[in-house]
């Protein structure tokens, strides 16, 4: 059996305790990093999973609103011409087209009128 000097294996002691300690500081560093690398995966799939529900709330929400508009497409002309017809100043102009019309055919029919009259 061959006799190691005392302070052979203290020294040789001391560098395993180091590095033992530096080993362990650095395995703690690690765990650390992982600890956060999990945090900010679990916020990271809380946002994921919030937005695919926002997403799918906005999709649901958007189907009522295309058929709105849709109906809206479809009606707002019929609407419009309903109104605009309905209107009183259109029923005013109206009255008074009608009522030029007339004229002109009182006017055209007593022009024939004055005619045959003078050819007599």
């Amino acid at each position: 059996m061959r006799r190691v000097p005392i302070g052979k294996g203290v020294n040789k002691e001391r560098k395993n305790l180091k590095r033992r300690s530096r080993l362990l500081k650095n395995l703690d560093l690690e765990w650390t990093k992982q600890d956060e690398t999990s945090r900010r995966l679990t916020k990271i799939e809380d946002k994921l999973e919030n937005s695919e529900t926002a997403r799918a709330t906005a999709e649901s929400e958007l189907e009522p609103l295309k058929s709105d508009m849709l109906w809206l497409k479809e009606h707002m002309n019929a609407s419009v011409a309903e109104s605009v017809l309905n209107s009183e100043e259109l029923d005013k102009w109206l009255r008074i087209c009608w009522l030029l019309h007339r004229m002109m055919v009182m006017l055209k029919g007593m022009r024939s009128v004055l005619t045959m009259w003078l050819m007599l």
